[in-house]
């Protein structure tokens, strides 16, 4: 298989994930939702979908600028 036909196939996946993203939306907004979870978040038992109830800073010191955010 040459490189060509290996990008061509990405391409192809990348769209196919793309449909099926969609899809997961679909259903998600259409669930009558039945969410289980804690205090830090609570995930629906018919489609999945993940609500988060609480963020936490992982870092011990704030970024001085936008680019401290940065991975």
């Amino acid at each position: 298989m040459n490189v060509q036909k290996i990008r061509e196939e990405i391409k192809q996946l990348e769209r196919k994930i793309e449909v099926l993203q969609v899809r997961i939306n679909e259903i998600q907004q259409a669930c009558d939702h039945h969410f289980i979870g804690d205090a830090y978040y609570e995930t629906c038992s018919k489609c999945n979908k993940v609500n988060v109830l609480y963020y936490y800073w992982f870092t011990t010191k704030s970024p001085r600028k936008e680019t401290d955010m940065l991975p």
